[in-house]
């Protein structure tokens, strides 16, 4: 048993529940923002949306990469987990999602600035057709409607 980590299971859940619900009431509103802001990112190429994305995504990280709530969460499955099957299925996602962050903050910051730059590319990428950058509804449309061969080929 860890001091953090009690033993009886009403006191385990309680203590759950300590740092379960300041936890969600932090990243709720987070996700929320991050969602809206990769959202936007992913269908307008904005990097003013990009970057609030990668802001967003490194803030919610760095919580997840707290370790005293971690040490806490595996002490209390440690200790015996929780009773309830709904509380336990919740420790066990929250360990897990702790887990994966358990880096240094800047560790955080370069592999989330790497990754929204590669979604950025992805998401921004347009073909070429004749020396000019064209949507995929516009290629679609080509092939789809257009008699020319060599015009298809090149599509």
């Amino acid at each position: 048993m860890t001091p953090s980590s009690p033993t009886a299971p009403a006191d385990r859940l309680a203590r759950f529940h300590e740092i379960l619900d300041p936890l969600v009431a932090e990243l709720e509103p987070l996700h929320l923002a991050l969602n809206h802001a990769t959202w936007q990112a992913s269908v307008t190429g904005k990097e003013e949306f990009v970057q609030e994305s990668a802001r967003l995504d490194a803030t919610v990280r760095k919580v997840l990469s707290r370790p005293e709530p971690f040490a806490v969460l595996t002490g209390l499955k440690r200790d015996g987990g929780l009773e309830d099957p709904l509380a336990q299925r919740q420790l066990d996602v929250l360990i897990n999602a702790c887990r994966q962050h358990q880096l240094p903050p800047d560790l955080i910051e370069r592999m989330v600035t790497i990754e929204k730059r590669l979604d950025s590319r992805f998401n921004n990428f347009r073909a070429r057709l004749d020396g000019e950058s064209v949507s995929d509804n516009r290629l679609r449309e080509l092939l789809k409607t257009s008699d020319d061969p060599h015009a298809r080929r090149e599509a």
